[in-house]
């Protein structure tokens, strides 16, 4: 992380020193990007938001001149994202192996010879009823969009920005809070309690590889001297493809019927929302 950023700022500051005699058809900048982030189930009704986490993100922007009105955007920042979700609707839940989740199957689920089971009745593995989540994703984030600029009024120029936002997945993780069983056997009497405890997970494809949204906008710049100015602005960002990836046998349902198959997949979908500030200076 801390060489990513070097990275930013190094190539920020020698790029801006080449586009800035350009007469200001092409700005640079280096940019900070605080954000509220929140996860909006597919179904409600198996799923709900728990509330919204802080993350941070920091990057390069590039703006082109178009016209004297009209400005493309783009840039790459490394970001964080994330929400928190919990599931009280119905019974999720997923196997846990060696400190981490194992990826099982339905069929293997409700197979008591399947090597997952016989594991749990070894005491090798254990079962988790997911109650609930904190997701915790790292993304290289690409914002393309157009913004158009107000003339300079005071010093201060005003735009509005509308666009897009693709994202690669550089990490993911979790903060799970669990609830499982433990039973103990003394003489002939059996004794089964429940116990809740939190568990962190690092996730593989439980969170998609890649994620997109649409975005809108507005913000300010203010000169400082020449073509420099710092800049600030707040954004709404969509997401529009699944954050979660619903189709992943990491996570189980689990239904509250005592027929032959009693688990099925788990249908895990989620949505991406942020707000986010942005504040940064361009040359």
């Amino acid at each position: 992380m801390k060489k990513l950023v070097y990275s930013l700022f190094i190539i920020g500051f020698v790029a801006s020193s080449l586009v800035a005699q350009d007469d200001k058809k092409v700005k640079m900048g280096i940019t900070i990007s605080p954000s509220m982030n929140w996860l909006t189930p597919d179904n409600a009704k198996k799923m709900a938001k728990d509330g919204s986490v802080i993350k941070m993100g920091i990057g390069l922007a590039v703006d082109f001149k178009l016209t004297d009105v009209i400005w493309f955007s783009t840039g790459l920042e490394y970001t964080g994202a994330g929400g928190k979700v919990k599931y009280s609707t119905d019974t999720a839940g997923y196997y846990y192996k060696d400190d981490a989740i194992l990826a099982v199957s339905p069929n293997d689920a409700n197979s008591p010879t399947s090597q997952a089971n016989m594991d749990v009745a070894a005491n090798k593995a254990n079962t988790y009823q997911l109650l609930k989540r904190n997701y915790r994703t790292g993304y290289l984030h690409i914002p393309i969009a157009f913004k158009l600029k107000t003339k300079e009024l005071g010093g201060i120029t005003y735009f509005g920005d509308i666009g897009g936002d693709l994202f690669v997945k550089t990490s993911a993780k979790a903060d799970d809070h669990v609830k499982y069983d433990v039973t103990t056997t003394s003489g002939t009497v059996t004794t089964t309690t429940t116990k809740e405890e939190d568990v962190k997970n690092k996730l593989g494809n439980e969170v998609n590889a890649f994620n997109a949204g649409a975005h809108v906008g507005g913000g300010l710049e203010f000169r400082l001297s020449g073509s420099t100015a710092v800049t600030a602005s707040i954004q709404y960002r969509h997401g529009i493809m699944n954050y979660t990836n619903k189709d992943t046998y990491s996570l189980l349902r689990a239904t509250a019927t005592n027929g032959a198959n009693p688990y099925s997949e788990f249908p895990n979908g989620t949505k991406l929302r942020q707000v986010v500030l942005t504040v940064g200076i361009m040359f």
